[in-house]
């Protein structure tokens, strides 16, 4: 396996383990949240924190990708992002 995949397989890893990390830690929050309220507002409270979980995901997908790896969207031009952002590169050294 060429150095660039392994670095590629290994910050696929990386991000997998930090988005179950992310993942859990807002199921831990949500329950501390529905734990400090009435019975019968729990339910809004959960469908908050999850639409506040989808809105988090649709709004990284929409900016901060395209201005890290510059591909170009509707939301954000390529020409900005490649200019801007285009010495900004993500190396692992290898062990």
């Amino acid at each position: 396996m060429s150095l660039s995949i392994q670095s590629s397989c290994e910050n696929l890893v990386l991000l997998y383990q930090i988005l179950l990390a992310v993942t859990w830690s807002l199921v831990g929050f949500s329950s501390v949240e529905a734990g400090s309220v009435r019975l019968k507002n729990t339910g809004s409270i959960m469908v908050k924190n999850i639409l506040d979980n989808y809105y988090c995901i649709i709004d990284f997908g929409i900016f901060v990708y395209e201005f890290r790896f510059g591909y170009g969207s509707l939301a954000v031009g390529s020409k900005v992002a490649k200019k801007t952002f285009s010495g900004c590169e993500v190396v692992i050294p290898p062990s």
